[in-house]
């Protein structure tokens, strides 16, 4: 019976031991997996904010490239309709006789003043 204490008491310190063991290695490995973590958190704010100012950047780059094309278009079309445009044509054409015939009575009408 004592040999079976002895050898119960052997087991239950080797279990004791062994229990002590694996907590230990247990806590390291959840100390190295939290550190683990909490780099990775690092590097993924350190890339958000990477990644929100390129955006930025890039959309102030869009909206100015659209204003400058726009611009661009604008004095395109504006220069080729004054250069494509054709030239006026000046059609007034002067008949003497129309105009002697237009203007003959109203000035037939008219009295002659008795000039100094």
């Amino acid at each position: 019976m004592a040999a079976l204490t002895d050898e119960t008491r052997q087991t239950m310190q080797q279990l004791g031991l062994d229990g002590t063991r694996q907590g230990e290695q247990f806590r390291r490995q959840i100390e190295a997996a939290t550190s683990a973590w909490r780099s990775a958190e690092q590097a993924a704010r350190e890339s958000a904010q990477a990644i929100d100012c390129s955006s930025r950047t890039l959309s102030q780059r869009q909206y100015l490239l659209a204003a400058l094309v726009g611009m661009m278009t604008g004095l395109l079309a504006s220069a080729l309709w004054l250069c494509l445009a054709p030239a006026p044509r000046l059609q007034n054409v002067l008949d003497a006789q129309q105009l002697a015939a237009l203007i003959r009575p109203a000035t037939a009408a008219w009295k002659p003043c008795a000039g100094k």
